[in-house]
């Protein structure tokens, strides 16, 4: 799939180049807008956000490690990385660091300053106030993002173009603690469009964001971790645990479109996509996993590529949903679990 990707690299860098030249003609303030952008970005860097986000995820690392032992650790994997844990390390670093505002431009081909723009002037027109105390105003949008982000994660498994993006993060062979990063930048835009807008319209402040975004931040890192972790009852009914997360990126069929939620797992127990099994996952990832065949810049722009396709495919079919057919043809025929995990999935099966 070398030259294809390439090709839709090529396809980009023309589009981005056609936009810009058509917005300096028609709508100046447009290009000045994705030029600030860029200028911002390199220039104006604020090295701040990415020294808090590397001392969370040494930390949480270090914690793992202890837990864990040197041979299944993240930080061992990180050190010596596979292809999977070279996307995360990649991908991660650029969303960490904040350079991924450069990907929301060329992806968009410029048009995330003038959504963002047009956002800020609407919540400032409606005049929307945030709740006095700043512990209520943490818990109640914290309450709307989990139940907003459910809605958003299983809309991103259920959708045939969405699931495309958000196959991305699902690609990952193996847990590294950065695959809580591990997420491309259509699937980012969504996210924004969904959660991050809804919530600035419900009075969202800065300072609550940066809480919520360091306190889902150390949750989503445990989350994407090898430790054995069930929580007993909070992780029942509560709270997400590593366990709950690891059944969600599972290969085996019995797992699909079970655990959703990010943090709070009652949404799971009220709308029914709680696995309730006791069969536990020893690997995963997806199948046809061309990830692996293909270079970080490859495999991050074929997937662009493909969501881009399947979207355009299902206007012209109005077939938008991830249908069960395909979802079967996309399963491995064996999956490289352990020989007790097989066995009593086959039980099950029978």
């Amino acid at each position: 799939m070398r030259g294809s990707w390439l090709h839709s690299l090529l396809a980009l860098i023309l589009a981005n180049a056609a936009v810009l030249l058509v917005a300096s003609m028609l709508l100046p303030a447009h290009a000045s807008a994705i030029l600030q952008c860029y200028s911002r970005t390199f220039a104006s860097f604020d090295g701040t956000k990415l020294i808090l986000s590397l001392s969370i995820l040494a930390a949480c690392l270090l914690v793992e490690l202890r837990l864990l032992g040197w041979q299944r650790c993240a930080l061992r994997r990180l050190l010596r990385p596979s292809r999977s844990a070279l996307h995360d390390l990649i991908v991660g670093a650029i969303n960490l660091s904040g350079f991924s505002m450069v990907l929301f431009l060329f992806f968009t081909a410029g048009l995330m300053p003038v959504a963002a723009g047009e956002s800020r002037q609407w919540v400032a027109m409606l005049g929307i106030r945030p709740f006095d105390s700043p512990v209520l105003q943490f818990a109640m949008t914290f309450l709307a993002r989990e139940f907003l982000g459910y809605w958003f994660h299983r809309g991103m498994h259920t959708f045939a173009f969405a699931w495309e993006a958000h196959k991305y993060h699902h690609a990952a062979t193996e847990f590294t603690m950065l695959t809580a990063s591990r997420h491309h930048i259509v699937e980012t835009a969504m996210s924004h469009l969904f959660l991050t807008l809804p919530l600035v319209f419900l009075g969202m402040t800065g300072d609550v964001f940066v809480a919520l975004t360091i306190a889902s931040d150390v949750l989503g890192r445990f989350n994407h971790s090898l430790l054995d972790w069930k929580f007993g009852w909070l992780g029942s009914w509560l709270l997400v645990s590593p366990v709950t997360h690891r059944i969600h990126h599972s290969p085996l069929p019995e797992h699909w479109d079970k655990n959703f939620s990010n943090n709070l797992l009652i949404w799971d127990r009220l709308f029914g996509t709680w696995y309730a099994g006791d069969t536990v996952n020893a690997d995963v990832g997806v199948s046809d996993n061309y990830f692996e065949r293909e270079t970080v810049a490859g495999g991050y722009v074929n997937c662009y590529r493909l969501a881009v396709s399947q979207f355009l495919s299902s206007l012209l079919t109005n077939e938008w949903l991830l249908s069960t057919r395909r979802r079967r043809r996309m399963a491995p025929s064996e999956p490289k679990l352990g020989p007790a995990v097989i066995e009593d999935a086959r039980r099950r099966a029978a």
